[in-house]
């Protein structure tokens, strides 16, 4: 009893093994989850951004302008991190009560995060959590 491991009908070449790998369901899986991590990187860097720089100025009584660095997700799509957060005093305050401050990394849970892509009001509730726990952490760092 003879095993024929190649067959004389399909010729196996370096080709046809990479479209076999690339085509393969975990190949496939990885891909789609990177273009989704991407978009939704993306997005928080832009749209998200802009509304926590809002929000944060209207809660705040434009008494502080804000300036955020980046925003990543976390991999698992569950939290994010904003990195060098820039508290800047209004140029009307008086001297004595001007100031710069500068926040390093604030990480906020944010359960379902990919939602954001698609739905408007998930972005906003996101980017008001934002706005609260910077606030707060402005007040307990006073």
């Amino acid at each position: 009893m003879t095993m024929i491991l190649r067959s004389p009908k399909y010729s196996v070449t370096p080709f046809a093994w990479t479209k076999a790998l690339l085509l393969s369901p975990g190949i496939l899986f990885l891909s789609g989850y990177l273009v989704l991590y991407g978009a939704v990187s993306c997005k928080l860097n832009g749209t998200f951004k802009e509304q926590v720089q809002q929000g944060y100025q209207e809660s705040n009584k434009h008494a502080e302008t804000i300036r955020i660095g980046s925003v990543i997700p976390t991999i698992g799509l569950d939290a994010l991190t904003i990195r060098s957060i820039e508290l800047i005093s209004a140029p009307g305050s008086p001297e004595n009560h001007r100031r710069h401050k500068t926040l390093r990394n604030i990480s906020i849970e944010a359960p379902e995060l990919q939602k954001t892509l698609f739905c408007k009001r998930r972005l906003l509730e996101s980017a008001s959590g934002a706005c609260e726990t910077i606030l707060k952490m402005n007040r307990d760092a006073q």
